[in-house]
């Protein structure tokens, strides 16, 4: 993003303004990705479509950025 022109000081104030709503939002999720009631079970088709997205995102990336 340094690359493209944004300025450092508005990196440092999105992270600073986005950890802890981040933080608090990823813990009211936990029961979604098999914590809490679920016992740590995760159903193996959300886990596999996930590392599908993954790599697909990942492969997007090099194709379209090159780096």
């Amino acid at each position: 993003m340094l690359r493209h022109g944004s300025a450092i000081w508005q990196l440092w104030l999105f992270g600073a303004l986005t950890v802890a709503p981040g933080i608090w939002l990823w813990h009211r999720q936990g029961a979604h990705f098999g914590l809490g009631p679920a016992g740590g079970r995760v159903s193996p088709v959300v886990a596999y479509a996930s590392l599908l997205a993954c790599v697909l995102l990942a492969a997007v990336g090099l194709l379209v950025g090159g780096e």
